[in-house]
């Protein structure tokens, strides 16, 4: 009896050092949803990859459809995939939200934005804020990790312009990560590489419609 309550008590210090199961990751890179028709709101959005149980909600304002899927046909983030996640109605600035079924505790995304600026995420868990680096074709690029002080459920993105060019200013986000602040392209997705030139011209031509 005595061995078994030392090994009892040897299995409990073990669990407390090594604190709780890791959390279960899920994976959003927009691929399971359909190019062109699906737009904001996204509902009930089921991940990649991952933890299947995940269910996602992505709305927008207050332009409520401003954000569509899309494909990656260059020019974007270099940690982009095929099918992205863009703003592309209204003046830009608009705000997306994405509500989840049940908590996670750190996220991480790649973006790209119209101008130089930055993407900011808030959370009941704290705020997170990326500027986008300049690339190659006119774009800005980031990686935006948060880490949170607390579990959360519902979270913001939206882009701060840091610039005195006219807008409208639009981002676009793909690879998505819940409980997973490492910023790195999903195994085995290439992003398309055909010159940048579409991406580029379709922010420029949102710029001119101003």
């Amino acid at each position: 009896m005595k061995a078994l309550r030392i090994g009892m008590a040897i299995a409990g210090l073990v669990l407390a050092v090594s604190g709780p199961a890791s959390a279960q990751k899920a994976h959003y890179g927009f691929e399971n949803l359909t190019f062109f028709d699906d737009r904001t709101p996204i509902l009930s959005a089921v991940p990649d990859s991952g933890d299947l149980s995940f269910r996602a909600d992505f709305t927008s304002g207050p332009q409520a459809d401003a954000f569509q899927v899309g494909h990656n046909i260059g020019g974007f983030s270099d940690l982009f995939s095929n099918q992205i996640l863009i703003e592309n109605l209204g003046d830009g600035l608009d705000i997306l939200t994405i509500t989840l079924n049940k908590p996670i505790s750190s996220l991480s995304l790649a973006f790209s934005l119209s101008h130089k600026g930055s993407l900011n995420l808030s959370s009941v868990a704290g705020t997170a804020t990326s500027v986008g680096k300049k690339n190659r074709f006119g774009l800005y690029d980031g990686c935006l990790s948060s880490v949170g002080e607390s579990e959360f459920s519902v979270f913001s993105l939206e882009m701060s312009p840091l610039t005195e060019e006219a807008g409208p200013f639009l981002f676009a986000i793909d690879n998505l990560k819940l409980n997973d602040p490492v910023c790195v392209p999903e195994p085995g997705v290439a992003a398309l590489a055909l010159g940048g030139l579409l991406p580029a011209a379709f922010f420029a031509r949102r710029r001119m419609r101003r």
